[in-house]
C-alpha cells in the first residue's frame, strides 16, 4: 500500500524543479521542513543535477537532496569541490555514507581516484572517519598500505586505530610517529594485550613525563579496567600525582 501511495504522490521533474525554487517559509527551518515534504513526494530517480541553485541556501538544499537519496557519485563530486561546509555536512553522515561509498569503489579506487582530487584537510578528515568506521583489521591494513604507498607514513598512520595489532606494533616500533591520545585510547580498548608494548615503544621518542601528560586519558582508562597493569606501569611513570590517585 505504501509503495502504491508513493507512486501516486510522485511528481514530475518539472513540478519538482518549480517547487524547489519556490519553497516557502519565513525562516530557514520552515523552508527546510517544506523541502522535506517535497522530497516525500519525489521519486529518487530524478536527475537532481538539473537543479541550478540560485542562492547559497538552495546550494545547501541540493546537497541535502543528494544525502537524502544517498546519491554517492554526486556526493563524491561534492567532496572534490573543496567546499568545507558541504564536505563536513557529508562526513557528518559517516554512519551510512562510508558504507555506501565502498559499494561503489574499492580502497584502491579511493586512494587513486578520489584522494588526488581532494585537499589535504579533506583527506585527513576522511581518514579519521575511516579509522573508526572500518571494523575489519584486514580491511584496515589493506587501506593503510594503499595510503602509505601513495602518500607516506603521516596519512597512513592516522588509520592505525582500525588496523591489526601486528601492524600497530610494527609502526610504533619502527616509525617515529605521533599517536594522538584519542587514537591510543581506541587501540588500547581494542587490543589491551599490546598496551604495555605500545607505551614502551613510545618511550624511545618521548620522555616519560610527556607520555604521561599526553596520554593521561589512557592511563585513567587503564586504572579503571586493569589495576594490575596500572600498578606495573605506575612503577615506570609514577602516574598517581597526575591522576589524583
Amino acid at each position: 500500500y505504501k509503495r502504491t501511495l508513493d507512486n501516486k504522490m510522485a511528481i514530475s521533474v518539472e513540478e519538482f524543479l518549480t517547487s524547489f525554487h519556490s519553497l516557502t517559509g519565513t525562516t530557514i527551518g520552515e523552508r527546510r521542513k517544506n523541502l522535506h515534504f517535497l522530497l516525500r513526494r519525489t521519486n529518487g530517480n530524478i536527475d537532481f543535477n538539473l537543479i541550478q541553485p540560485k542562492t547559497p541556501l538552495e546550494e545547501n538544499f541540493k546537497v541535502q537532496i543528494f544525502l537524502h537519496f544517498k546519491k554517492i557519485p554526486d556526493l563524491i563530486d561534492i567532496l572534490k569541490s573543496e567546499n568545507p561546509i558541504f564536505i563536513q555536512k557529508i562526513l557528518n553522515e559517516s554512519s551510512w555514507f562510508l558504507s555506501e561509498l565502498f559499494k561503489h569503489l574499492t580502497f584502491e579506487d579511493l586512494v587513486e581516484k578520489i584522494f588526488p582530487h581532494v585537499s589535504f584537510n579533506t583527506k585527513v578528515k576522511l581518514i579519521n572517519k575511516l579509522s573508526v568506521h572500518i571494523k575489519s583489521a584486514q580491511d584496515g591494513d589493506q587501506l593503510f598500505y594503499a595510503i602509505q604507498k601513495r602518500y607516506g607514513n603521516y596519512l597512513a598512520t592516522k588509520l592505525l586505530p582500525c588496523c591489526s595489532a601486528d601492524l600497530i606494533l610494527q609502526c610504533v616500533k619502527n616509525l617515529k610517529i605521533e599517536i594522538t591520545s584519542r587514537q591510543l585510547l581506541i587501540i588500547v580498548k581494542k587490543y589491551p594485550h599490546i598496551t604495555e608494548d605500545v607505551l614502551d615503544s613510545l618511550k624511545y621518542f618521548a620522555s616519560k613525563e610527556v607520555i604521561l601528560g599526553k596520554y593521561n586519558v589512557v592511563f585513567c582508562h587503564i586504572l579503571k579496567t586493569d589495576i594490575v597493569l596500572f600498578h606495573k606501569l605506575n612503577q615506570v611513570y609514577d602516574s598517581r600525582p597526575r591522576l589524583g590517585w
